[in-house]
């Protein structure tokens, strides 16, 4: 068996495969135990009548598609091993020529890897940067984790809201005297001083119970 190799678009390769007389007999073979098993002819017991008669009666053909599939897998294994192909897909598969005692040549085309082509990369520089971390990052990292950890406690020695407490309330937001959709919540918890409301609506929470 003979293999040739062509580079199309697309990473993409076309093998054409040269299959010899006595490779394509052994597929030939194979395809007539096969198809002769369910053939019925005048004159012989069902798969009993003989290969020339077959071929005489309904022409070389009808085995060329058993014997190929037979065939195929190996000479395909073989083709990419020949040629050191790298497939990434399903091949696909045309029947170029194809005669007893002749032989046949198959055209198959398959994705292949892609040829990747490095450019110089060997004494690039490159810039280190340095991030400086000053005392006020720092503050800032170690507020966020002590937050992060925070548990709030029930406040039991004293009764008047004061700035940083947490609270939770209802509310009900108006305008215009009627309820606006969206402007009400029941069980809120609130920081005072964090300014999550409308500015002075904090401030005005400090002192009352």
């Amino acid at each position: 068996m003979k293999t040739n190799v062509e580079k199309l678009e697309k990473s993409k390769v076309a093998l054409s495969i040269d299959i010899d007389p006595e490779l394509l007999e052994e597929g030939l073979s194979n395809a007539y135990r096969k198809v002769v098993k369910d053939l019925t002819v005048p004159g012989f017991r069902k798969g009993k009548v003989p290969r020339f008669i077959l071929e005489k009666q309904f022409g070389q053909s009808i085995l060329f598609e058993d014997a190929l599939e037979y065939l195929f897998p190996k000479v395909y294994e073989e083709a990419v091993d020949q040629t050191g192909i790298k497939p990434v897909d399903q091949p696909s598969l045309d029947v170029e020529s194809i005669e007893p005692g002749e032989g046949a040549v198959l055209k198959v085309e398959v994705d292949v890897f892609p040829e990747i082509q490095l450019g110089e990369y060997r004494g690039i520089k490159a810039e280190k940067e340095v991030e400086t971390v000053t005392d006020e990052d720092v503050e800032q990292a170690l507020n966020s984790m002590r937050e992060r950890h925070t548990e709030l406690v029930t406040v039991d020695d004293r009764d008047d809201i004061q700035d940083g407490d947490t609270v939770v309330l209802d509310f009900t937001g108006y305008v215009d005297g009627e309820p606006f959709p969206g402007g009400a919540a029941e069980d809120h918890s609130l920081e005072i001083g964090s300014g999550q409301f409308i500015p002075g609506f904090e401030e005005q929470l400090v002192g009352l119970e």
